[in-house]
């Protein structure tokens, strides 16, 4: 039961292929507060909120679950209620741009074998049905190095998502996390022109 409650809330994650679970994110940043005391000038989270406050949009912090990603911690914009990016939810890595911001840093055997498992289980209408869709966003993922989404959210949403790599020749382990800016389709698409940027910066 308490594994089960920690999964739910968001604090372990579950890698239904192998039945492993792990801590998560969002476990991570249960005591992240003592961190920004000690170091306030080298922290995701203070980075994450100065990006919201430049862009005024909604930044998502997700990692990959297994075939899964989940959100493990949201600094939600002025426009933005809290229920429309429910912290601690998996979706399948195929169902979001996130998700394809991850994929795009794995090689195309990983990528194929994970999209064809999502798409022979089916859990719930997918915004994509076929193997080739997969692999031509991941291919303008990878072109780009972003994945602007307004197709995969819910309606009159859109996403611009990157992923963190802080170590180009980490293998399989980079790209675990992904960032986005998030919004309505109107503020993000208003905004698209100076979002790169504001993330490099």
């Amino acid at each position: 039961m308490l594994v089960q409650t920690l999964m739910r809330m968001g604090y372990l994650c579950h890698n239904p292929d192998d039945g492993t679970y792990m801590p998560s994110l969002r476990l991570n940043l249960l005591g992240g507060w003592v961190h920004d005391l000690a170091l306030p000038r080298s922290n995701l989270r203070l980075a994450m909120r100065a990006l919201g406050e430049r862009l005024g949009l909604s930044v998502i912090l997700d990692q990959r679950s297994g075939r899964y990603v989940q959100y493990a911690h949201v600094l939600y914009g002025a426009k933005d209620r809290k229920s429309q990016v429910p912290i601690g939810v998996v979706r399948p890595l195929i169902d979001t741009g996130m998700g394809y911001a991850l994929l795009a840093q794995l090689p195309d055997d990983e990528v194929c074998a994970i999209a064809n498992v999502c798409l022979a289980r089916a859990e719930h209408k997918s915004p994509v049905s076929s193997l080739r869709q997969v692999l031509d966003i991941i291919d303008k993922a990878r072109n780009a190095g972003f994945v602007y989404s307004h197709r995969l959210q819910s309606a009159n949403r859109a996403s611009f998502s990157f992923a963190l790599v802080t170590d180009p020749a980490a293998g399989s382990h980079s790209g675990l996390m992904a960032l986005a800016v998030a919004g309505t389709r109107h503020d993000v698409a208003a905004r698209l022109s100076g979002i790169p940027k504001a993330v490099n910066e």
